[in-house]
């Protein structure tokens, strides 16, 4: 048995999502579906939902788009929340050693917290120049046009930032100021470093662990924006958010997919070629985001 928790959103509601999944013998079935309310509803986002989690034993830190809150797994209630005037359209967070690292999207920098000091560091991706030429923003404002628009953010053994771009669809060592490989077909979304290899997905359906690929479509009937991974031993869990008349034109220009509608969606694709794959179209799948998926339990 296996347990995974699956953060997003819809399109039309400011609210996030927090589900439970478990994989039993018979595939993907859903626990419990939590509506987190943003907590600062004057600059909650429509459209932007729970973005990137990161467990943190009976906790989980969550990202809305422009504020961090720590939530409960017993209770799905919020016990904590930090909070920066610059935290703009975030996605993805990671926890390691008492530090919080943050993908500020909309600000174009990786954010570290220091969870005892509550000391912010910040690694500016415009620099002071650039910084001066931007026009100042509201949390709630779209920050567009983005020169990089970090997707993601990980941390490997030697203590490196990495970091997924989505405008260079590549991977950034930042503590190396090395690429990771070369340029993808789409824009890289999930960077995770995982027992020394780096593992991403891309918008389009690919996901590696920069030694083998995969891609969805072998996998899944019809294929959304592809965002969402949790590796585990046995296979992998893989998102897709749904695709409509909002965001269909983008998404055929920067993958070229012939998708014209579909639901959100969970997949799992297992390491073992005999063993069978599962998919899950979740309810109201026409209007939800999918966004990160997290292990929670393995059996």
């Amino acid at each position: 048995m296996q347990i995974l928790l699956v953060s997003g959103g819809f399109f039309d509601q400011t609210l996030g999502l927090l589900t439970v999944i478990e994989k039993t013998t018979e595939g993907l079935v859903v626990v419990s579906d939590k509506e987190i309310q943003h907590p600062k509803p004057e600059i909650a986002v429509l459209g932007k939902g729970i973005t990137g989690i990161a467990i943190d034993g009976d906790y989980v830190w969550a990202c809305f788009s422009n504020v961090i809150v720590k939530i409960s797994l017993d209770d799905f209630s919020i016990q904590d929340m930090i909070e920066n005037e610059y935290f703009n359209d975030l996605h993805s967070i990671e926890i390691r050693h008492n530090h919080l690292y943050i993908a500020n999207t909309g600000n174009e920098s990786v954010d570290i917290i220091n969870l005892e000091t509550r000391e912010l560091v910040r690694f500016d991706l415009l620099g002071e120049g650039m910084r001066k030429l931007r026009p100042l923003y509201s949390q709630d404002q779209d920050t567009k046009p983005h020169l990089h628009h970090i997707s993601s953010v990980t941390i490997d053994e030697e203590g490196d930032v990495i970091i997924g771009l989505v405008r260079q669809q590549r991977i950034l060592n930042l503590g190396k100021w090395e690429w990771i490989g070369g340029k993808h077909s789409s824009p890289v979304h999930d960077v995770e470093y995982i027992d020394g290899k780096i593992w991403f997905t891309t918008v389009g359906g690919t996901i590696s662990n920069s030694e083998e690929f995969w891609n969805l479509a072998d996998y899944q009937s019809e294929l959304g924006w592809t965002r969402g991974l949790a590796v585990t031993d046995e296979g992998m869990y893989v998102g897709t958010t749904a695709i409509r008349e909002s965001n269909q034109d983008y998404y055929k220009v920067i993958t070229d997919s012939p998708t014209e509608r579909t639901g959100a969606k969970i997949c799992y694709i297992p390491f073992n070629k005999n063993s069978e794959t599962f998919e899950l179209e979740v309810s109201m799948s026409e209007t939800r985001k999918i966004f990160s998926i997290q292990q929670l339990i393995s059996e």
